[in-house]
């Protein structure tokens, strides 16, 4: 079948027009896959975002499949797909074409093929684009189609993803820009509900992007973090990489939601609580950068200390022991306990065993109930 030329040229003017209005909310997406699959009968296509870090696929746009073999395709069938590493090893912009790289008949005993593809109907042959805006993700743009129509839709096709990539890639850009604006209107939001303590927000590379006044004046006196070149630090460089690789989990990873941290200096202990910022609506084949909201707070020992000499010289604690009392009174697991303690984790449980031999306890619980008890008077 020979495709006419002032058809291809009407697809390319009618995707290019879908490119322009995508980002700003005033077309679909998904219209680019259909006009595709309209050119080129018996076809499907795919717009897909690809997160290379969590090997997922947060954005699927698929013209000409049904929605089961889409979703087998999620759950399992793409951790398997022998095309992927074609996908991973071509450049930026690079358009590839399935038959040169390695032709289905390769494929006859490959599960992949046997299970879900050849099910999927005469789709042997592939021709698609790789756009890669971010080092985290990938954008594919492809057409499938059976290997029969190859000689007739090789050359169209090819012409088509060379004239619609740049536009794409600019497109994507736009929507990635007006999505992470209103991620960072989200995280302003998040921060005028904390004004009674410092609050910053960052992004994966502990870039600051936005924080409160008390925040501030931290930076101001130098008090725990350094600001440099855009990227926060903390002072002390012993904590530095674990809160750069704390934020970074936070960031990239969607099962990571809230964590803590214990910092100590000349100042005193600090604990540092860092949350995903809930994503905005975003229907961009671009997932916008994940914005980490850190708050701080100092521990207020003093009054701790006092309770807990009274507390410690009834059962013979050690200094050592009523330290560690006074980490779990003030709200820490015995892991971050240990962490504020400057000690392991293995001697924080030794310890308190032999706290709980003191006070003639067995469980934490009971003796965190004792230290409120004592506590309270």
């Amino acid at each position: 079948m020979d495709l006419i030329q002032a058809n291809i040229d009407k697809t390319i003017e009618t995707i290019s027009e879908i490119i322009s209005l995508a980002p700003l909310g005033l077309a679909d997406w998904s219209d680019i896959t259909v006009a595709m699959t309209d050119l080129f009968p018996g076809s499907f296509s795919g717009l897909i975002n690809y997160d290379v870090v969590n090997n997922t696929m947060p954005f699927l746009q698929v013209d000409g499949v049904e929605q089961s073999f889409l979703r087998s395709y999620i759950d399992y069938y793409h951790t398997i797909n022998p095309y992927e590493k074609y996908w991973r090893g071509h450049e930026d912009g690079q358009v590839w074409i399935s038959d040169y790289v390695l032709p289905i008949s390769q494929l006859k005993n490959d599960e992949f093929y046997n299970d879900w593809m050849a099910k999927l109907g005469e789709f042997d042959s592939a021709i698609g684009v790789k756009l890669n805006p971010t080092a985290e993700n990938e954008v594919r743009f492809n057409l499938q189609f059976a290997t029969r129509d190859f000689a007739d839709y090789e050359a169209p096709a090819m012409y088509i993803m060379h004239k619609v990539r740049a536009p794409l890639y600019r497109a994507i850009t736009l929507a990635q820009q007006l999505t992470e604006n209103q991620s960072e209107l989200v995280g302003a939001s998040a921060l005028i509900d904390r004004k009674d303590k410092a609050a910053f927000i960052v992004d994966v590379s502990a870039c600051l992007r936005n924080c409160n006044s008390i925040f501030e004046e931290y930076l101001e006196t130098h008090m725990l973090f350094r600001h440099e070149h855009g990227q926060l630090s903390l002072m002390n460089y012993r904590y530095d990489d674990r809160f750069k690789q704390l934020v970074r989990q936070m960031a990239l990873f969607a099962s990571a939601q809230t964590s803590k941290m214990v910092v100590r200096d000349d100042q005193g202990d600090w604990v540092l609580s860092c949350s995903r910022l809930p994503s905005s609506l975003n229907t961009a084949p671009l997932i916008p950068q994940q914005l980490v909201l850190v708050t701080v707070s100092r521990l207020g020992q003093t009054q701790n200390i006092l309770e807990l000499t009274e507390f410690s010289s009834a059962f013979h604690l050690t200094k050592a022991e009523e330290r560690l009392c006074q980490m779990l009174l003030a709200g820490h697991s015995l892991s971050e306990a240990a962490r504020c303690c400057a000690i392991t984790y293995e001697t924080a449980r030794s310890r308190i065993k032999d706290i709980f031999s003191k006070t003639r306890t067995s469980r934490q619980a009971d003796l965190m109930l004792l230290l409120e008890q004592y506590r309270s008077g």
